[in-house]
C-alpha cells in the first residue's frame, strides 16, 4: 500500500527537546485591517480564509486519580465572499454513550459598521443545532450570526470527556488556505500513541517532557504549519482526505506503575484476531439455525456451485435490506436483523459469509475502510468501517457485498472500492485482499443518424452497461421516474426524445440497456452552405478533466473501464463529405490507456468506430502529465469536424 501513496508514518520522539516559535494570537482582539481586508494576500480566489486553528488535546488526570480527556478547539475565519458564507456554520460530532461536557466560549461574528467594529455574540438557544448523524454519533453545528462577506468569526469549543481517548485527527490544509495552524498534544508518558502524518506539507515538530498533574511527566508535542494553501477537489481523487495534510493517532503502548509494558498496537494479525473473536462477531458467523429452513429448500434445486453461491447471494439480498449503517460488528445481531429484515453491513454480510459456509463454501468475512473512511494505513480496528465477504474458490476470491440489490459477484459498490481489504479466517490467519477491480467495465454505444440540408439531425441511440458501469447506472437511476430522467436527459442534451426503452434493470444476469429515438436541430451547425458536425454530437467530451500541469495525488477512476462508440449517419442529399477527421490511434507509454478513432465510407454513408479504453483503476502522480496528454489528445479528436459540402447544380 506505501507504493500507491506517499504518507509518512512519524514515531514521536519522547526525549527530543525543541520548541518552535510560532506567531501568538489573542482570541477576542480582531483588528480593523482584518475586517477591511478584501482578498486573501496569497490567493485572491478564496472565498474565505482561516486566519488561525489552533487544537489541544490533553488526557489529565482528576482528583480521584482517574483520567479524563480535554480537547480545547479556537478558530478565527475570514470571510471574503458570498460563496464563503457556510464557513459561518461549523459541524462537530458527539459520540453517544460517552460521558461528555461540551462548552461554547467567545463566539463572536465581527463586521464593520461606519468604520467600527460591530460584534455580534452567538446565542447557544438559537445558534447551537443538533442532530442524529448515525447509530454511534451525534452531530452539533454551530451556527454563527450576523455573517456576511468581510465578516471575521471566532469561536472556542471545550470537550470534557471521560476516559483515555485517542486525540482528535488534525487538519492543517483545508479547501480554503489556513494562515496559521497549531495542534498539541499532552499526554502522560506511560501512554504512548503511533502517530500518523499525511499529506505533503509537513509541520514543524517540537516534543518536551515536563511536570504534570499529581506527580505526572507528560509529555507535550506540538506541531505546526504556516501559509497552507487551499486544497482543492479535483477530478477523479479517491478522498481528499487521504492526502490532506494532517496529523492522526493510534493507542499504542501502556507502561504501568509497576514496569509492566502492555501493547495495544500489534500488527494485523493479532488485530484480526482479536475483531475475529469478538462475540459480535465470531459468533454471529457460527449462527445458522435461524435460515436453515428457509435456505435448504433452495439450495435443494441448485445444480452447480457457482448457482449455489448466487442463490444464496440473491436470497441475502432480498431478504435484509441495508439500515445505511456502517461497522465492523453487530449491533442487534445477525437472527435479528434476519428476523426484522433490516440490519447494518457487518450483520447483512456476516449472515452471508455464514450462509456460504454452511452451503460448504470456503468463505470468510473480509474487513474494509470504505472511500468515505479513508484509505487504511496501519493494523488497528479503526482502520476499517466496513465488512464484506469473500469466497476462496479454485484459486481466485470472489467478493461480494450484499447490502446492496444491485451488486454481482466480484462487482462491488463504488464505495467499497478503496485499494485493499483483509481477508480474516476460521484459523484466526489474515490475507490482504486487493479491493480494485482489474477487470474491464463496458459502455457500448450504437446511434444512427440522419442528417437533413438544414441541420437537423433525426437519430436512434442505444446504450448497453456492463459490470461496474451496469451497477453504477442501476444505483443512479432506479429511483427516478422515467418523465424525470427523459426531462434531465433532454435538458442535458438539447435534444427531444421519444420511443424510451430499459431493460434488465433487476436481472443482473444481462446487461443494462436503454433504447431511444431523438431529435435535435441545434446540435449541429450549417454555415455558407456547408455542414459542420461531430460525430458523437452530443456524447463528446468538450472539456479535460485534468488542468493542473502537475498533480500531486493518484488518478483514481474507481474501476477500468472501456467506452465503444459505432456511429452509423448519412450523407445528406445534395451534399458531399469536404472532409473528414483523421484515423488516430493513441495511447500513454505504459500501455494502459488507449484510444482508437477509424471511419468507412461507402456510397452515402459513414461508418465510424470510436473506443476508448482505461486498463487500470488507479495512475500514479507519476504519470499525470502523460495521462492528461492522452485525454486532451483524446478530446480533441472527438471534437473535430466532418464538413459537407453542397454540390454545386
Amino acid at each position: 500500500m506505501m507504493r500507491k501513496f506517499k504518507i509518512v508514518l512519524v514515531f514521536i520522539i519522547l526525549f527530543l527537546f525543541v520548541e518552535v516559535n510560532a506567531q501568538k494570537y489573542e482570541y477576542g482582539n480582531v483588528t480593523v485591517k482584518e475586517l477591511e481586508e478584501k482578498l486573501h494576500p496569497r490567493d485572491s480566489s478564496a472565498v474565505a480564509a482561516v486566519l488561525n486553528a489552533e487544537c489541544e488535546s490533553a488526557i489529565l488526570v482528576g482528583s480521584s486519580n482517574y483520567y479524563y480527556t480535554n480537547t480545547d478547539t479556537k478558530m478565527r475565519i475570514k470571510i471574503y465572499k458570498k460563496e464563503g458564507l457556510s464557513w459561518g456554520q461549523h459541524h462537530f460530532f458527539t459520540q453517544k454513550g460517552l460521558n461528555e461536557k461540551v462548552d461554547i466560549y467567545n463566539a463572536y461574528t465581527y463586521n464593520l459598521a461606519d468604520g467600527k467594529i460591530e460584534k455580534t455574540k452567538l446565542d447557544l438557544k438559537e445558534g447551537l443545532l443538533a442532530n442524529n448523524y448515525n447509530e454511534h454519533f451525534g452531530q452539533k453545528v454551530l451556527v454563527m450570526p450576523n455573517i456576511k462577506a468581510g465578516s471575521v468569526i471566532e469561536f472556542n469549543i471545550v470537550r470534557t470527556q471521560d476516559g483515555i481517548i485517542t486525540p482528535p485527527r488534525w487538519d492543517f490544509q483545508m479547501s480554503i488556505p489556513v494562515n496559521h495552524s497549531k495542534f498539541v498534544t499532552r499526554i502522560p508518558e506511560k501512554f504512548v500513541f503511533k502517530t500518523f502524518q499525511r499529506g505533503f506539507i509537513f509541520p514543524q515538530i517540537s516534543v518536551l517532557r515536563k511536570n504534570g498533574q499529581n506527580n505526572t511527566v507528560e509529555v507535550v508535542t506540538t506541531y505546526t504549519a504556516n501559509d497552507l494553501p487551499a486544497l482543492k477537489e479535483e477530478a477523479f481523487v479517491n478522498n481528499i482526505k487521504n492526502y490532506t495534510s494532517s496529523i492522526s493517532h493510534d493507542f499504542s503502548i501502556i507502561n504501568n506503575d509497576y514496569g509492566g509494558i502492555y501493547n495495544y498496537a500489534g500488527d494485523w494479525e493479532s488485530i484480526v484476531k482479536s475483531i475475529y473473536e469478538s462475540d459480535t462477531f465470531r459468533y454471529e458467523l457460527d449462527k445458522n439455525g435461524y435460515f436453515k429452513n428457509e435456505l435448504d429448500p433452495i439450495l435443494e434445486k441448485c445444480k452447480t456451485r457457482d448457482e449455489k453461491l448466487d442463490k444464496i447471494f440473491t436470497f441475502v439480498k432480498s431478504s435484509v435490506k441495508w439500515n445505511n449503517n456502517r461497522g465492523i460488528y453487530c449491533a442487534d445481531g445477525v437472527r435479528k436483523a434476519y428476523i426484522s429484515k433490516t440490519g447494518n453491513i457487518a450483520e447483512i454480510n456476516l449472515m452471508l459469509t455464514a450462509m456460504l459456509r454452511y452451503a460448504g463454501f470456503k468463505a470468510n468475512p473480509v474487513l474494509i475502510s470504505t472511500r468515505e473512511n479513508g484509505i487504511s494505513v496501519s493494523p488497528s480496528i479503526s482502520a476499517f468501517d466496513c465488512v464484506i465477504a469473500g469466497v476462496e474458490e479454485n484459486d481466485k476470491i470472489i467478493l461480494l457485498d450484499a447490502s446492496e440489490k444491485f451488486s454481482a459477484p466480484n462487482v462491488l459498490p463504488f464505495r467499497d472500492l478503496n485499494w485493499f481489504g483483509r481477508m480474516i479466517r476460521a484459523d484466526r490467519t489474515s490475507k490482504e485482499i486487493d479491493l480494485m477491480p482489474s477487470f474491464v467495465s463496458e459502455q457500448m454505444v450504437n446511434m444512427q443518424l440522419n442528417v437533413d440540408s438544414k441541420g437537423g439531425v433525426i437519430g436512434k441511440l442505444k446504450s448497453h452497461f456492463l459490470d461496474h458501469l451496469a451497477l453504477d447506472f442501476r444505483v443512479a437511476n432506479h429511483l427516478i421516474s422515467k418523465d424525470d430522467y427523459l426531462e434531465n436527459l433532454e435538458n442535458k442534451y438539447n435534444i427531444e426524445i421519444s420511443d424510451y426503452l430499459r431493460d434488465n434493470m433487476e436481472d443482473l444476469t444481462k446487461p443494462v440497456s436503454e433504447t431511444y429515438s431523438f431529435k435535435g436541430n441545434k446540435i449541429i451547425e450549417v454555415v455558407e452552405g456547408k455542414i459542420y458536425m461531430s460525430p458523437l454530437l452530443f456524447l463528446s467530451k468538450n472539456q479535460n478533466p485534468f488542468k493542473l500541469e502537475n498533480r500531486d495525488f493518484p488518478v483514481d477512476f474507481g474501476y477500468p473501464k472501456k467506452e465503444t462508440y459505432a456511429v452509423d449517419l448519412n450523407i445528406p442529399e445534395g451534399y458531399i463529405v469536404e472532409s473528414m477527421p483523421q484515423p488516430l490511434r493513441v495511447s500513454t507509454p505504459d500501455g494502459l490507456q488507449s484510444f482508437y478513432y477509424n471511419y468507412e465510407k461507402s456510397d452515402n454513408r459513414i461508418q465510424l468506430i470510436i473506443t476508448n479504453t482505461i486498463n487500470t483503476a488507479i495512475v500514479s502522480s507519476e504519470n499525470y502529465p502523460a495521462l492528461k496528454s492522452f485525454f486532451q489528445q483524446m478530446i480533441d479528436k472527438q471534437n473535430e469536424k466532418i464538413v459537407f459540402k453542397k454540390i454545386q447544380p
